[in-house]
């Protein structure tokens, strides 16, 4: 795990505004002695997007490419072999840097954004399913088909604007 004062040494070697991603990524591939295909071939991402990583040029990768991330700094360059202490802290710097809450397990099994996410959904919108499940745990059918109706909008190609078919069933149906 990083420590402020690593943070603080390796600010002065970068350029002003640099996302902190960056910077910790980078601490961790020096750290472990890792070249960039190292990583790239270990985390089964692209040159191209581990380069736009390191030099800073992605403030936020998806949560799905922090997973990798980690496992590509943990893993043994040659057998391949993951230490799985060393990826659930990189996992927790490189979250922490992204500005993501909490990590999950770096299996991806700990929340219901991770369960969705193992189902195929992309980062945001398990993120939306999750708060809306923590949220409103409890929604009667009339919610819920609100919800659906909102959604099918949403996916449907020319279903018009969202917003104006909310406020007309709002005011069809005001909340007392």
């Amino acid at each position: 795990m990083l420590s402020a004062g690593h943070i603080e040494r390796r600010e002065g070697q970068m350029s002003p505004g640099e996302p902190p991603i960056a910077m910790v990524l980078r601490r961790w591939m020096d750290d472990e002695r890792l070249r960039p295909f190292e990583v790239e071939r270990a985390a089964g991402i692209s040159r191209g997007e581990l380069w736009l990583i390191r030099h800073g040029r992605v403030a936020r990768p998806g949560y799905e490419t922090l997973r990798k991330l980690a496992r590509g700094v943990a893993a043994h360059p040659r057998t391949g072999q993951v230490d799985r202490d060393k990826q659930r802290a990189a996992l927790r710097d490189f979250s922490e840097a992204a500005g993501y809450d909490q990590p999950d397990d770096p299996d991806g099994t700990s929340s219901p954004a991770a369960a969705y996410r193992a189902h195929g959904l992309k980062d945001q919108p398990a993120r939306f399913w999750e708060e809306m499940g923590l949220t409103y745990p409890d929604l009667d059918p009339t919610d819920q088909h609100i919800v659906r109706g909102v959604l099918d909008r949403l996916t449907r190609r020319g279903g018009g604007d969202v917003t104006d078919w909310l406020f007309e069933k709002l005011l069809a149906d005001p909340v007392t």
